[in-house]
């Protein structure tokens, strides 16, 4: 499994909810700019309503709670090698894993399998805003790489994947350890 990715906002002059929108339709399959790529399965967790636009709009009002952060959103690509084919069903259980690894129960998801003509991978759109008490939540306290790595790590070993050089991860015990060979410049 490559190493997960976290990229940043491209248009940072972009509004909240714009990102939102145009985020939340791209991974969920609603607004494709590349032919070749297709959403396969898509999941929608923390949402009082279920239809896409809806869900969308619903992740676009908590966000707006936020005042502090200018985005909350927190985009998260997990990419396959081609030979780790992720079904529908697997795709739902990582997006579980995800949600009980960094602890993020009752937190807006939406996740998008997407498929192009290489390999898979996992959109992640995390709404940070704690609609509860409208603090913005970090995973692991900022460090999304280190984090990153050590999901990586967690679903090779769960799913039986192919492990990743970059990553650079490793058990012991039942705790996820981060080596210190783990390069920096391969994680985004």
């Amino acid at each position: 499994m490559a190493i997960s990715k976290h990229p940043g906002n491209p248009q940072k002059s972009q509004t909240k909810d714009a990102r939102i929108y145009y985020l939340g339709r791209y991974i969920l399959g609603l607004q494709m700019p590349d032919p070749a790529e297709k959403c396969i399965a898509s999941l929608k967790l923390g949402f009082h309503f279920d239809t896409p636009e809806l869900c969308i709009f619903e992740m676009q009002v908590v966000a707006k709670n936020a005042v502090k952060s200018p985005d909350p959103i927190l985009h998260t690509i997990f990419s396959f090698p081609a030979e780790d084919t992720i079904s529908s069903h697997i795709f739902e259980e990582i997006v579980i894993d995800y949600v009980d690894f960094f602890h993020l129960e009752g937190q807006q998801i939406i996740a998008g399998l997407h498929a192009d003509t290489d390999n898979h991978h996992i959109h992640i759109m995390l709404n940070r805003c704690d609609f509860i008490n409208d603090k913005v939540i970090e995973i692991e306290k900022g460090f999304t790489r280190y984090a990153g790595s050590r999901f990586s790590t967690f679903l090779e070993n769960k799913y039986s994947l192919n492990p990743s050089e970059a990553t650079a991860s490793y058990f012991i015990n039942d705790q996820i350890v981060l080596s210190d060979l783990y390069r920096l410049d391969s994680a985004q």
